[in-house]
């Protein structure tokens, strides 16, 4: 969450309002690797236009 409020905050600044413009998805592992593929997928299947990850484990998995 470290990471959210200064994201949605700029989003936010250019105009993008969450709910309106934008919908923010949050997954969290809890410092455990092996669910960032399942993850990823789930996103892939949303049909999401971004994702944005915090730690590098978790965008090899997306970029997969």
């Amino acid at each position: 969450m470290v990471m959210y409020r200064p994201f949605a905050e700029g989003m936010r600044d250019l105009g993008y309002v969450e709910g309106r413009d934008v919908n923010f998805y949050h997954t969290f592992v809890d410092e455990k690797y092996e669910p960032f593929p399942a993850n990823a997928q789930g996103l892939v299947d949303q049909k999401v236009d971004i994702i944005m990850a915090s730690v590098g484990d978790a965008a090899a998995a997306a970029a997969r």
